[in-house]
């Protein structure tokens, strides 16, 4: 059934609630439920576009594409709805993916892009809960704004990526291991702004190579290392404030000697060492304010030095998720 297949007003429930081998598929208003199998399960040869979904899948993932036929499939989900017990959206092989309003609860990967899924991926608009990463993509280059993440016992949001990255407006709370992870060794521009990470096992924020990275408006707080833990090559964090991290403090800076972080206008609020870390003076901690040190004298802690600190916190809030639901059947 090799065909440009259109599916709209259907309830379908069975050990796979619906499943299509080939074709082009464009689903709407959907409720499906796989009693043992993936609620919608798609080996798609061609795009697909899933608008106004409900997948219940208590035994398995809840909506699978396991395209094998090209890599320039676009799959766009809006209005999608996800409870599973495996991954709740899986996809195997695509291009751009492109998510919108987007609700997943499970106790395994929220969303899951694979090595295969390498297009320019989109999402916004998600409230994701899950029991490993929310949301994990090794390959890709990643945009991910307006996000709820709850990620119990691993990473909120990993990006294994060679690509760029734009991580904007959402709230990541993770018990677990950290917040945001953004991997990969060739180079690449990382823009984080607007996100909250709270209580975490390990590091807020850990970002390898890139060869430009602007950390913007960032609140970490509760880790039990360090807030942002870095190795790229060029670095800007500004305007953002880390409070009750552990012992390496609120910034860790383990960029090569050779080039210059800028670590600016920051609130580090933790009454005693270590504050921050760096691995090298020529990395730049420059109008800080550090928690019970006075404005305008000089700061100094193993390779940081502050020689123009504040007297005041310049950070007046951390960001706030809107009210849940923020994605999926609004």
């Amino acid at each position: 059934a090799d065909g440009a297949h259109v599916f709209e007003n259907v309830t379908a429930t069975g050990n796979g609630g619906i499943s299509l081998q080939r074709g082009a598929a464009s689903l709407k208003n959907i409720t499906a439920t796989g009693t043992s199998g993936s609620a919608i399960w798609m080996g798609n040869k061609y795009p697909a576009t899933l608008d106004t979904v409900t997948a219940n899948a208590p035994n398995h993932r809840g909506i699978e594409i396991a395209n094998t036929d090209s890599l320039n499939n676009e799959y766009s989900f809006t209005n999608v709805k996800v409870t599973a017990k495996s991954r709740g959206i899986n996809v195997a092989r695509s291009g751009r993916v492109k998510m919108n309003k987007i609700t997943v609860n499970t106790p395994d990967i929220g969303i899951y892009l694979e090595a295969d899924a390498k297009g320019e991926h989109e999402l916004a608009n998600l409230d994701l809960t899950a029991g490993k990463s929310a949301f994990n993509a090794p390959h890709g280059a990643v945009k991910v704004e307006d996000f709820k993440i709850t990620a119990t016992t691993d990473v909120g949001i990993y990006i294994g990526t060679a690509h760029d990255a734009v991580i904007r407006r959402g709230v990541i709370t993770t018990p677990g291991l950290m917040g945001i992870y953004i991997g990969g060794t060739d180079k690449k521009k990382v823009t984080v702004e607007d996100v909250t990470i709270k209580t975490g096992w390990q590091y807020g924020f850990m970002l390898m190579k890139s060869s430009e990275a602007l950390i913007q408006r960032v609140c970490v707080s509760g880790m039990s290392t360090t807030g942002i833990y870095t190795t790229a090559d060029s670095v800007t964090i500004r305007d953002s404030q880390f409070s009750n991290n552990g012992s390496l403090g609120g910034v860790m800076i383990d960029s090569a000697s050779t080039q210059k972080a800028n670590v600016i206008n920051n609130a580090f609020l933790k009454s005693t060492p270590s504050r921050a870390w760096s691995n090298s003076k020529n990395h730049k901690f420059d109008g800080n304010y550090w928690q019970g040190v006075a404005g305008g004298t000089k700061y100094a802690e193993g390779n940081v030095t502050d020689n123009k600190t504040l007297a005041a916190n310049p950070v007046t809030g951390c960001y706030v998720a809107p009210p849940s639901p923020i994605g999926g059947l609004v």
